[in-house]
């Protein structure tokens, strides 16, 4: 979905001086939902305006927060379908990150209580982020190294995004173009859900990354599924209602357990 006019978006001006675009709602929440861009449909979207994906479902958790973040690096370049959160000069992550962090603060929302959704290069974009603010992650059908994806996806970026190449980027930068070492680099994997089929093009990849965090000193106490769903083949997501109840769970899972007291409270009261 693009915003059209008279849908009035935010504009966050982050520390690093990069802008970020966001759609927000639902302020009596305590828990949140934070909905990254996948690519645009080539001839479908309006160009002039930042691209809100799924909007449509925010209304699919209301007892949550929903924020839907635009791609910056989209604005302004009309080519490329998709830009996987790359910036030539910025960490688009971690701004993204500062924009959530804040959001959740203002509204007293722990990050523990922040989960980010995404397919495709919208799932890379939510790996990498909950990484940044030690949330949670429900990805489909993500790409987990960028160099890896399609080469023609790649030459648009490094034309129009990057004006240089991935090569150069992920030699200063490898955390920008490749989820594993985004949670190498802060030093956080997070708990995340990957959901997937064995005919995705980067199936091989997430196999591989769910390996390295199940071997690595850094998994402790997170949750790192790769979910194989039959509902789906090849680079293709999830029906609505499978999706928004995936994320649910998530939402369901980052929530703290009530203490035995409470619950022993509880069961006196009822016996009254």
């Amino acid at each position: 979905m693009t915003t059209p006019p008279h849908l009035p978006y935010t504009t966050r001006s982050t520390s690093s001086g990069l802008d970020i675009d966001y759609l927000s709602m639902n302020d009596q929440a305590d828990g949140m939902v934070v909905l990254m861009s996948n690519a645009l449909v080539p001839g479908r979207e309006d160009r002039r305006f930042p691209a809100f994906h799924r909007w449509s479902w925010a209304e699919s958790w209301p007892n949550s927060h929903v924020l839907s973040v635009a791609d910056p690096a989209l604005r302004g370049t009309p080519v490329p379908d998709g830009a996987w959160y790359l910036d030539a000069q910025h960490d688009t992550i971690h701004a993204i990150a500062e924009t959530v962090g804040a959001e959740a603060e203002r509204r007293g929302i722990p990050l523990h209580r922040v989960v980010y959704y995404g397919s495709s290069l919208g799932g890379f974009g939510a790996l990498c982020a909950a990484a940044v603010t030690r949330s949670h992650a429900v990805a489909e059908v993500p790409q987990i190294d960028f160099q890896r994806w399609f080469p023609g996806a790649v030459r648009k970026v490094e034309e129009h995004v990057l004006h240089g190449s991935v090569a150069e980027l992920r030699a200063a930068h490898p955390e920008r173009v490749d989820v594993w070492e985004r949670f190498r680099h802060e030093g956080h994997i997070p708990s995340f859900s990957i959901v997937t089929n064995e005919l995705d093009r980067s199936f091989q990849d997430q196999l591989g990354l769910v390996t390295a965090v199940r071997d690595h000193e850094l998994y402790r106490r997170t949750q790192a599924d790769l979910v194989i769903s039959a509902l789906t083949s090849g680079h293709q997501v999830l029906p609505k209602e499978v999706a928004t109840r995936v994320v649910q769970e998530a939402l369901d899972r980052s929530r703290p357990p009530e203490s035995s007291s409470t619950s022993d409270t509880d069961e006196d009261d009822g016996g009254r």
